[in-house]
């Protein structure tokens, strides 16, 4: 199973837009600050599942801010992750060693966490569990981050994760 994992579009869906229309994936995830975003892509894409949670920055109480899936025998811990105080400088370590939100994925199963909120793209692994960023999928963000996205490939017992550039799609 293929996974296109974005977050923090806020407004703007041509980098979203341009990995699905090039890249089918079987399934995207928006983990918050772009939720209409997402909804929006969801209506163009309508047989591409989507799972889309909620940001400190999208105002729909009707979406949740978590959310877990059972995908290919994984359990996926989906946030934005700002109630977790971390990013930013805030609680989450380099490493990511110990981090809250690690230890509530594990709490909840979890062996894999999505998350955005910080706009920077990272991915390391935790006591077991792999915690991915995608950073941000904003074309026009004015921070010195490039956008990116995050691919999962899912396999029964198995997991790839990878981080790319939504600005290298832009050359094909």
């Amino acid at each position: 199973m293929l996974i296109y994992v974005f977050s923090d579009t806020h407004g703007d869906t041509s980098g979203m837009d341009l990995v699905i229309s090039k890249l089918k994936p079987d399934m995207i995830i928006h983990c918050g600050d772009g939720m209409d975003d997402a909804i929006e892509i969801s209506k163009k894409y309508p047989d591409i599942k989507t799972c889309i949670v909620r940001g400190n920055c999208d105002d729909n109480p009707a979406v949740e801010n978590q959310a877990i899936l059972q995908l290919q025998g994984h359990t996926i811990y989906i946030t934005h992750g700002d109630q977790f105080n971390h990013g930013k400088g805030l609680g989450l370590t380099i490493s990511g060693e110990n981090s809250e939100i690690t230890t509530y994925a594990k709490q909840q199963g979890a062996t894999i966490v999505l998350h955005g909120h910080t706009h920077q793209a990272t991915y390391f692994c935790d006591d077991g569990v792999s915690v991915m960023n995608p950073g941000s999928a904003s074309m026009k963000k004015p921070y010195d981050y490039k956008p990116s996205f995050g691919c999962i490939e899912l396999y029964e017992n198995k997991a790839v994760f990878k981080l790319l550039s939504i600005e290298v799609l832009e050359k094909f």
